[in-house]
């Protein structure tokens, strides 16, 4: 997309500039302001007129730290001398903005705990509608205060941790969709001084997996396996080595587990789509968007929490078949990142698996645990039931006590379809990742990257044979 998002017009004879508005769905004090004319009458023929486009509307869906809706935060988003403002809804989302057009700046603005407004983002109005996310660096949590007892000395009370600094914005508790969010208590220790406990909503790592035994995949183990698919020892070590690379399992808390990838619109369907009004981070119905992929806007009727429906603008992912006749219309995520419409934080992959993860797992933990991607072999936890299980909680559990079981879920998971088995025994690893990794595979290379692992594999086997054998 061009930086200039203006197009232009040449000026004929008995023209108008209310006219010229009319014809270009603007309004003509825009292409005044766009031009510098202080008097509509001193128009005159030939004249070039930059004509500024119409602005898609901005709004933004407010987060603290750890990623909750943060409800009546108080904002002001102002764009060309007009400003709007309120409080977040429960969504922690704000009202729509429309910026007169396309090339304007748009400021957004949180008002802080000393009543005084801070800016905190900035981006530029375009033609197509951007929702942008704004994350607090801390947290505030409703509470009420109360003395300490008379009688107690100083020294006889709790040791408090030192305060932080002050808050950098206006904060309240989260209200982490219907009946969820950060809870607090009021209570009293036994000396009678108040306390305020308070409670995560991250589900705890202990609610859905055991204790890791450290029980790796050994050679014997990969033999077996390759004996029952009919292939390869080292076809099977190259899916595994494209997948998680180094290792199945890494570091969380202290504690090891396996690797995961959590999957927004998996969560979307298999919630009943539910949830994308209130946490588009954890449910929404396209994936996380990639960089590299190009995307149209379409837009989709979706059922909000209150039960009401909504036109909504989603960017799904184009189809260089179905969507041949918009080529021109679609975008890369990375250009939808520079214009606003995407945030690195809510639409890229990253380190935050497990956190949403956890979080999903309190709106509806079946669904938040078939929506990630497990282990060494990274298979979705929806398919539970090829893999061998009675339900994914067991698979779950079973995968985070060791690496063997990981193994034979894979096979499993391979002998269940035909043109995978297939493509396994015969080493087409084209055909074999467009099944397993699905459509997106030759954008990610997998396929190649198989076929590089496995070529590296064979030669390092045929070099240890032949050092074996002199």
């Amino acid at each position: 997309m061009s930086d200039d998002l203006s197009e232009y017009y040449t000026v004929r004879e008995h023209d108008t500039l209310s006219g010229i508005a009319r014809s270009k769905g603007v309004a003509w004090q825009d292409i005044a302001r766009e031009n510098g004319i202080s008097d509509p009458r001193t128009l005159r023929p030939g004249q070039r007129l930059r004509i500024p486009r119409n602005a898609g509307k901005v709004h933004a869906h407010v987060l603290d730290v750890a990623h909750n809706p943060l409800s009546g935060v108080s904002y002001r988003i102002q764009s060309a001398g007009r400003t709007v403002s309120g409080k977040t809804s429960s969504s922690g989302q704000t009202d729509d903005f429309w910026p007169t057009a396309a090339g304007q700046k748009v400021e957004f603005f949180i008002k802080k705990l000393s009543g005084e407004w801070k800016k905190v983002y900035e981006t530029t109005s375009h033609e197509i509608d951007k929702m942008v996310t704004l994350v607090s660096p801390r947290l505030k949590l409703a509470a009420e205060t109360h003395p300490h007892p008379e009688n107690i000395q100083a020294s006889q009370l709790s040791p408090r941790p030192r305060p932080k600094a002050e808050a950098t914005g206006q904060q309240t508790p989260s209200k982490f969709a219907p009946g969820k969010g950060i809870k607090t208590e009021q209570a009293t220790e036994k000396d009678g001084t108040a306390i305020m406990k308070v409670t995560s909503d991250d589900a705890s790592l202990d609610e859905f997996l055991e204790k890791y035994t450290g029980d790796p995949i050994t050679e014997d183990d990969y033999k077996d396996a390759a004996k029952e698919l009919g292939c390869k020892v080292n076809a099977v070590k190259a899916v595994h080595e494209t997948e998680v690379g180094a290792g199945s399992f890494t570091i969380v808390d202290g504690r090891t587990v396996p690797k995961i990838l959590y999957e927004r619109h998996y969560f979307y369907r298999l919630s009943g789509k539910k949830y994308w009004d209130t946490n588009p981070d954890l449910s929404y119905p396209v994936g996380y968007y990639r960089m590299g992929t190009k995307y149209l806007k379409k837009t989709q009727k979706l059922t909000k929490t209150d039960g009401t429906s909504e036109d909504v603008d989603v960017w799904v992912r184009f189809d260089k078949k179905k969507d041949k006749d918009q080529a021109t219309d679609a975008e890369k995520g990375k250009q939808l990142l520079d214009e606003g419409v995407l945030t690195k934080e809510r639409d890229t992959y990253g380190s935050f698996s497990y956190r949403r993860l956890r979080k999903a797992f309190r709106l509806n933990e079946t669904a938040a645990l078939e929506s990630c991607s497990w282990g060494a072999f990274q298979i979705m936890g929806a398919n539970y039931k090829t893999l061998g299980y009675s339900t994914v909680q067991e698979m779950v559990r079973d995968l985070s006590r060791s690496e063997r079981p990981h193994l034979k879920g894979f096979v499993n998971f391979v002998k269940a379809d035909p043109a995978l088995l297939k493509a396994i025994q015969k080493e087409d690893f084209t055909t074999f990742a467009s099944h397993y990794n699905g459509p997106s595979y030759a954008e990610n290379n997998y396929d190649g990257t198989m076929k590089r692992h496995f070529d590296d594999l064979e030669k390092a086997t045929a070099t240890k044979s032949g050092k074996e054998a002199k």
